[in-house]
């Protein structure tokens, strides 16, 4: 069996497929964002991601997970989790709606002569350095979605930035 996590911004599904490929079930779980009073704002605790996960293997594997070969995981991003050490949050994750780096992205701008928009990471993690401190200090790795649920699963802190090609 193989199985399958799609983390969306408002919705995780999961798929179970036998090792032919065909659809033996699936399922989907609710994610709530956080709101914010700021309108540039769009975040989500990655403890909730954890939650529909076990949620998910419960309905999905109700005998275990035995059968299960390979688990894949796909994520929304360019979204970020700043983790602490063993992979803890130490704020919610900036999500790819999220656009209060605009200030950043510029920076990169300047600095680098190519488009780099305000949802992408460098920009998000500069805008922790310049506005959370203490929270990129503190932080062990910067991981997407998820990136953030393989170190939960295997314990290894990887990052994978998709580009043509690969």
């Amino acid at each position: 069996m193989i199985l399958v996590f799609d983390f969306g911004t408002t919705t995780i599904k999961a798929a179970l497929f036998n090792a032919e490929g065909a659809l033996v079930s699936s399922k989907s779980f609710p994610i709530r964002m956080q709101s914010a009073e700021d309108p540039t704002a769009h975040e989500v605790d990655p403890a909730e991601w954890l939650r529909a996960m076990g949620s998910l293997c419960t309905a999905l594997l109700p005998q275990g997970a035995s059968d299960v070969r390979a688990i894949v995981v796909s994520g929304n991003g360019p979204t970020l989790v700043a983790a602490g050490s063993g992979g803890r949050p130490l704020r919610p994750a900036i999500t790819w709606l999220d656009r209060r780096g605009l200030a950043e992205a510029q920076f990169v701008r300047d600095r680098c002569g190519v488009f780099v928009d305000s949802s992408f990471y460098l920009p998000k993690i500069l805008w922790l350095k310049n506005h959370e401190p203490e929270a990129y200090e503190k932080a062990a790795h910067f991981l997407s979605c998820s990136d953030y649920i393989i170190y939960h699963l295997t314990g290894e802190a990887v990052m994978v930035f998709p580009g043509e090609g690969l």
